[in-house]
């Protein structure tokens, strides 16, 4: 009656003993689920700093000649950035196929230059650049193109550039007319944004965290479902083998 109890405790602990891979599984699916709520937090935190960017000042520009302006100042906690908000005709167009339907877009090409300088006249950037419609980063509205031509608003944004305490800063500007594809401008507008958040080092590591997480999630899964179904097939194989030889 003893050595039954015993081998019955036995095998009981036996049952209660987990698979090495089971753990394994267990903690990579744990580890994955954390990196993609990580990943939610970096993307959640590029969000809000994106929306935290002020505009500081906006000055209209003249089409062809040079714009100074006066001093202002602009918040130093984070970086500042410069655009230009263009309203654009143009009777050029590109055409484009998006998911089967012919989508066209505006052409233009306006070169511009600008610097930015503190009180010292130190220059803190300086650029020549150009805003087209194939370059940079670009936010458009009311577009509205066909075959033959359209208009649209559309703010083209610089280079970020940080300024130091106190933010006492002066911009000069220019916009040049389009001389490849002839659009118009019917307005242009130079704005200076502060409080901009460098957004890189946020969505690389959210991505980063997305991927690796989702991929370790489905690993760890995958272990998890070998360490169950392992053992079974083990004991199962065992009775087939006990059976077997106990056949005459």
């Amino acid at each position: 009656m003893r050595s039954s109890s015993i081998l019955f405790v036995g095998v009981h602990v036996r049952k209660r003993e987990s698979s090495p891979v089971k753990k394994i599984g267990c903690s990579l699916t744990v580890l994955g689920v954390l990196l993609v709520v990580l990943s939610g937090v970096l993307f959640y935190t590029t969000i809000v700093n994106a929306l935290r960017a002020h505009q500081t000042e906006t000055f209209e520009l003249p089409i062809g000649k040079t714009f100074i302006s006066d001093y202002f100042t602009v918040n130093t906690s984070r970086a500042c950035v410069a655009t230009v908000t263009l309203g654009i005709k143009s009777d050029s167009v590109q055409e484009e196929q998006e998911f089967g339907d012919r989508d066209y877009k505006l052409r233009y090409r306006f070169p511009v230059s600008y610097t930015v300088e503190d009180e010292t006249a130190q220059v803190i950037i300086r650029e020549d650049t150009w805003a087209a419609w194939d370059t940079g980063t670009r936010f458009c509205r009311d577009i509205d193109v066909t075959s033959t031509g359209g208009s649209g608003t559309i703010e083209h944004q610089f280079r970020k550039f940080n300024v130091q305490p106190p933010g006492r800063v002066r911009v000069e500007a220019r916009i040049d007319p389009d001389s490849r594809y002839l659009a118009q401008l019917t307005f242009a507008r130079l704005n200076v944004y502060a409080r901009v958040s460098r957004h890189t080092k946020y969505v690389v590591g959210g991505l980063a965290a997305l991927f690796g997480g989702g991929g370790l999630f489905v690993i760890g899964m995958i272990l998890v479902a070998i360490g169950f179904i392992g053992p079974k097939a083990s004991e199962t194989s065992k009775k087939v083998e006990q059976g077997t030889r106990k056949k005459p």
